[in-house]
């Protein structure tokens, strides 16, 4: 009989790796702990994740890695190590989400706010260095967004440093609007033209519309170039903002209502030349008023020439205000001085006519003793007058009145009547007056009775007065 083979004992097992066990025990327990890990606890996850890597610093010692133990140890250090990776990476997200979108939404200015570019770039380097803490550059989703980090940081240090580049070219800003806050006050929007207008001071006023014009372009397109660029300091940003207020309305609306105002008031000066040209214009040579007052009454013809002349001179300070201010629809100007010229070789003829036609009036009497008592009187030294010709144009005639004083009291009051009785008459003489001749009224009185200081029974110039221009040719006549 046959005997059955004994069996080989069996083989004793392997003896564990005390290195991959202590690290398999220590991966447990802080498993355990990433389990039990809130969210949004990203120091935590670090201070795991620092031990995980401090395990597996070990665990690299490992020179026989075939062991299945060694496999699943780092099994489990990779499962533990895309946990902690993963909650840090979810964290860090979003962190990064809020800084991105703060930077998308800073205005240029905000770049000079140093809290706010500080707490960005911050913000920035802070997720930039967790993402290199966690030793994992070869896991894609740290790569990328490691990426993500380092472009946005690129494109805000980028902004940074074009905001800066931006402000040194805008200069000394302060100093700039310092200087226009002065032009601001020293350039003023003049006043009205002071009547009467001129050429002079027309040209002295557009000039001041022109620099105010001037003043208020140059300096609101610069107040508009830094407008929302420059940073500015508390003092600096209320000197822009009146300025920008300022030069966009408060001095546009003053100098356009000035403008409304001077160019009214060149229309009533134009208007009263206008009116001035009428009433000459309707003067009739052959009115004995009109001949006195307005044509051949001493001065009347020259006084009418100059109010003409003055009347021409505002039509035509008028038309050069309307073209150096630039006016659009304005008045017909030159219609305007087409009508002030016509009255003015109007007023010429008609001064012609009312010359060549004024004669002395027609004698009402030719009594010698009458013409004996007006040379007698323009003789005396108190009147010295001299004349070319006497016409009497009111006969003599005989006037009686009385007239009393009341003096006193209510108790005691005296009574004082006179009684006058004179002769009178007019006549009216030729002078000459320099090189012309003028006609003048005079009356005449013969006083019979009156008061103790009336001249008695002698002939007395009572009143006269000038009427008007004749020719010599024409006193006789």
């Amino acid at each position: 009989t046959q005997t059955a083979p004994k069996a080989a004992p069996p083989k004793a097992a392997a003896k564990a790796d005390p290195t991959i066990t202590r690290a398999k025990n220590d991966m447990r327990r802080l498993e355990s702990q990433v389990r039990n890990m809130q969210p949004s606890d990203v120091r935590g996850a670090m201070r795991h994740l620092k031990e995980l890597y401090r395990i597996g610093n070990n665990l690299v010692k490992v020179k026989d890695r075939s062991q299945p133990a060694f496999k699943e140890a780092a099994q489990q250090f990779t499962r533990i190590r895309g946990t902690l990776i993963g909650a840090v990476l979810k964290v860090e997200q979003k962190r990064f989400m809020d800084v991105a979108g703060f930077i998308d939404k800073m205005r240029p200015l905000d770049y000079s706010n140093k809290q706010k570019v500080d707490h960005s770039r911050k913000s920035l380097a802070g997720i930039q260095n967790r993402l290199k803490a966690l030793q994992a550059p070869k896991v894609p989703a740290v790569q990328e967004m490691a990426g993500r980090v380092t472009k946005v940081t690129g494109l805000f240090e980028k902004r940074i440093a074009d905001h800066k580049a931006q402000q040194a070219s805008l200069g000394n800003v302060s100093g700039k609007l310092a200087a226009l806050r002065k032009r601001y006050h020293d350039i003023k929007v003049p006043g009205r033209i002071e009547h009467p207008a001129t050429e002079e001071k027309v040209r002295a006023f557009v000039a001041s519309v022109n620099a105010v014009k001037a003043h208020i372009k140059e300096d609101l397109a610069y107040i508009r170039s830094i407008d929302g660029k420059a940073a500015l300091s508390v003092q600096d940003g209320n000197t822009f903002r009146y300025l920008k207020g300022s030069l966009q309305s408060s001095k546009p609306n003053s100098l356009k209502q000035i403008i409304t105002t001077v160019n009214t008031e060149m229309d009533l000066n134009v208007n009263d030349a206008l009116a001035t040209a009428d009433f000459f214009d309707k003067t009739d040579p052959e009115n004995v008023n009109h001949r006195s007052n307005r044509l051949t009454g001493k001065g009347r013809y020259e006084n009418g020439l100059k109010r003409l002349a003055d009347a021409q001179k505002l039509v035509q300070v008028a038309a050069l205000y309307d073209k150096e201010i630039g006016r659009a629809n304005g008045p017909d100007r030159g219609t305007q001085a087409q009508k002030v010229a016509a009255a003015i070789t109007g007023f010429k003829e008609k001064y012609k006519i009312a010359l060549a036609t004024t004669r002395m009036p027609e004698a009402k009497s030719k009594d010698k003793n009458l013409h004996k008592a007006i040379a007698a009187v323009f003789a005396k030294k108190k009147y010295g007058y001299k004349y070319e010709r006497a016409v009497i144009n009111a006969p003599l005639k005989r006037i009686k009145k009385k007239s009393g004083t009341i003096r006193g009291g209510v108790a005691s009051s005296t009574v004082t009547i006179y009684e006058y009785e004179w002769d009178q008459f007019q006549a009216t003489t030729a002078e000459k007056v320099g090189d012309l001749y003028y006609m003048y009224a005079n009356t005449f009185k013969y006083y019979y009775k009156g008061d103790p200081q009336t001249p008695i029974k002698t002939w007395i110039l009572h009143q006269r007065f000038e009427t008007t221009q004749i020719l010599e040719e024409n006193i006789d006549k």
